[in-house]
């Protein structure tokens, strides 16, 4: 489901103007499903309306969206395990970004960086090597730890709407500032690389866009921390193991259980 979270920033309550237009439907063209073979042409998919959720964050920052045409990845992680590499709070939100770069780079030969502001962002236009531009944002970041166990991590913008697209009906970045970056765009890999959306299924070879992602991001993270080999988890495995997380935590804060409830719903 379309999600738009907020941040421990965003201290104002939201009017029931801004609570309204963020939860207003969204016409979102669906991702495929399944495989296809990379030479296929790109199958027409409807744009339904869907319904859009609202929740309350314990990361820091402020609105940010996920939804359809991102890969939302979030790490849990003992940063003080002996079964992987330690890393402290900075490390870590370092090693987060330098594998989104890496896998950017890799899959789709684009080249990502940091900023003074927080995520990756990219500035060259691919069509034209020589041509410099603004930085554009093309991974968000936001990250929540307690007793050094991490929550949140990164989503990366594979095939979403973009700048141009001012409709909020269709675009769900045209309803917010992003992560209240004022005078920042946001931008899409279909966007960066060159032939568009079908350059970037041809890289992919065919498969779900976002699993694809996702499965070379965990295995570069895995690399990364000193961890052998990544397993697929069911979603009703996730749910399972949320759940029991929640029956048995006698410690944990009434937004961090509020949250939790929250993503249950949305899965």
């Amino acid at each position: 489901m379309p999600t738009y979270t907020l941040g421990r920033r965003q201290t104002a309550p939201l009017t029931d103007h801004e609570a309204g237009r963020l939860k207003a439907p969204l016409r979102i063209i669906l991702p495929e499903k399944g495989d296809r073979p990379p030479s296929a042409p790109p199958v027409p998919t409807p744009a339904p309306l869907l319904p859009v959720a609202v929740l309350h964050s314990p990361r820091g920052g402020q609105t940010t969206y996920h939804g359809p045409g991102q890969a939302v990845l979030w790490p849990v992680l003992d940063l003080k395990s002996p079964d992987h590499k330690q890393f402290t709070v900075r490390c870590y939100s370092r090693l987060l970004e330098d594998t989104t770069i890496s896998v950017l780079r890799s899959l789709f030969g684009l080249t990502a960086f940091t900023t003074e502001d927080p995520g990756v962002w990219v500035s060259l236009v691919s069509s034209n090597p020589q041509a410099l531009r603004d930085p554009v944002k093309i991974a968000a970041m936001g990250v929540h730890l307690r007793r050094h166990v991490t929550a949140l991590g990164t989503a990366i913008n594979i095939a979403m709407p973009s700048a141009d697209v001012l409709s909020e009906e269709m675009n769900p970045w045209a309803r917010i500032v992003a992560c209240g970056l004022e005078g920042k765009v946001v931008t899409s890999v279909a966007a960066e690389v060159d032939g568009g959306l079908p350059s970037l299924d041809n890289r992919l070879g065919g498969r779900v866009r976002e699993e694809a992602v996702a499965a070379s991001w965990a295995g570069e993270l895995a690399r990364r921390i000193g961890v052998d080999g990544v397993d697929a988890a069911r979603q009703e495995d996730i749910l399972a193991l949320v759940t029991d997380i929640l029956a048995r935590s006698d410690d944990i804060t009434p937004e961090e259980a509020e949250y939790v409830t929250g993503l249950q719903r949305l899965l």
